[in-house]
């Protein structure tokens, strides 16, 4: 995610000074705000999961999880 901020960081910078750019007049000024929330939103939403994603596999829930899931993996196989 750090590597893409920069990036992200950039378009918004551009898509901010095109809008400023324009007169109140102009319809794009609002296409324009359009497309910078929407890309607000979605690197938000990005950030959150690869955060919350980050955050269960260094909690050692992740690898609970798999113990869990390892143990019912055995009694079905030595059902068998």
């Amino acid at each position: 995610m750090s590597t893409r901020h920069g990036e992200y960081s950039a378009a918004m910078r551009l898509g901010r000074s095109l809008k400023d750019r324009c007169t109140k007049a102009d319809p794009e000024k609002d296409v324009l705000a359009g497309m910078l929330d929407q890309l607000k939103i979605k690197w938000n939403s990005l950030r959150s999961g690869a955060t919350q994603r980050y955050t269960t596999l260094y909690s050692g829930e992740f690898y609970k999880d798999i113990e869990g899931l390892i143990k019912i993996f055995n009694r079905l196989i030595s059902k068998n």
